[in-house]
């Protein structure tokens, strides 16, 4: 794993400094793959496509922030550039607001910011942690999902597989059962195995595949 350098890019508002790492080169060696399509490689992790200013918390697409400079590692540094905070992933709730926010032009971002919802109520069980904590929480969960559902292309076989996912993660089993066995490609026989071995024995949660 390479690392490249690391970029300084300015919040849109309020021009504080943030780090945006990166990798030149990765492997996938040892990555974990789940039943909802997230992939978890220590040799190629994911950096945020939008984040938070720590500083005013505005949301904003990292593409379209101002790169102000970049260094490698082990260059010295100034200190405001040492003090810089690195990019980080938004909340839940970060993400139900720019759900609700300018940030959602098209179809494909909401796409993205479902999908990133669902993930990280997800990451709960993935850590071993609560779930759904309440009430509001549990409705914000199926309502995403019901959502997400009507986004979903049906020509894009990957996202049906997300979609049978999001049946079984609902415990609607049958319908899960229906897509899965609609997709004809003898490479991915084994994933199939998967969900309906869950389905068969009502397991609604997000599971390992490899």
């Amino acid at each position: 794993m390479l690392p490249a350098p690391t970029q300084l890019i300015e919040c849109p508002t309020c021009k504080s400094l943030m780090k945006k790492p990166g990798w030149l080169s990765g492997n996938t060696f040892g990555a974990k793959i789940y039943s909802d399509g997230k992939q978890v490689a220590e040799m190629l992790p994911n950096f945020p496509q939008i984040t938070k200013c720590k500083k005013c918390n505005n949301i904003f697409w990292v593409k379209d922030a101002k790169v102000i400079g970049e260094f490698e590692w082990g260059n010295k540094i100034s200190q405001e550039w040492e003090a810089a905070p690195e990019l980080g992933f938004l909340s839940i709730e970060d993400y139900h607001f720019a759900l609700n926010s300018v940030l959602t032009i098209d179809k494909n971002h909401e796409l993205y910011f479902r999908k990133n919802i669902w993930w990280s109520f997800n990451d709960r069980q993935r850590n071993d942690l609560s779930f759904l904590n309440n009430d509001e929480e549990r409705q914000q969960w199926f309502e995403n999902l019901k959502k997400l559902c009507e986004l979903f292309d049906e020509n894009n076989t990957e996202q049906q597989i997300m979609k049978a996912e999001v049946y079984r993660n609902l415990g609607r089993f049958d319908e899960c059962k229906i897509i899965i066995n609609s997709i004809s490609i003898p490479e991915l026989d084994w994933i199939k195995e998967k969900y309906i071995k869950a389905c068969d024995e009502q397991n609604q949660n997000v599971i390992q595949l490899n």
